[in-house]
């Protein structure tokens, strides 16, 4: 949600009241709060991962990005927490990829492979990259294309036209 140029994300829980809870300003501190309720990693980090990731793909994580996926690999958060998109939609976090090298599901590498090879020309080869699976095909990317030092956070729609696939979450991590 987007008041006068600020980033503003809530948890949408459906009560009687129909209200909305507003807890964080940043995409990193919302994962924080959901992640230290809800969260645990599925499949501990090997060592060396994301700096073998950073090389090959010639790309520097954001620390608070690295931080999370090095507690919270491969981690879910049961579909119960959601976010609300600048258009008013609303979208679940649902968790992250698994950035091990060589998974059978749900790794990073195969799925970035995968979305290169498929979904071209919408997901180019370089400046973006997916983290977390979204529900029919979509995912949430860092989006390194017009800044390399500090990615911004989007989403990626699958099943849209070219040009209108991404749309910004966050300015960055």
């Amino acid at each position: 949600y987007d008041t006068k140029d600020e980033m503003k994300l809530y948890i949408i829980e459906y009560d009687d009241d129909g209200e909305t809870e507003y807890i964080a300003k940043t995409f990193t501190e919302f994962l924080s709060k959901l992640y230290v309720k809800n969260s645990q990693s599925r499949y501990p980090l090997e060592s060396g991962t994301i700096q073998k990731l950073e090389k090959k793909l010639k790309i520097k994580f954001p620390e608070k990005f690295i931080e999370i996926i090095e507690k919270y690999n491969g981690g879910n958060i049961n579909g119960k927490e959601l976010y609300r998109m600048k258009n008013g939609k609303e979208r679940v976090f649902s968790g992250f990829l698994n950035f091990n090298e060589d998974v059978e599901y749900d790794g990073f590498l195969d799925t970035f492979n995968n979305l290169v090879k498929y979904r071209k020309p919408s997901f180019p080869k370089k400046g973006v990259y997916p983290f977390s699976p979204k529900a029919g095909g979509d995912y949430l990317c860092l989006d390194y294309r017009q800044n390399t030092e500090n990615p911004k956070v989007v989403y990626f729609t699958h099943d849209t036209f070219y040009g209108e696939e991404y749309e910004t979450i966050a300015d960055s991590f």
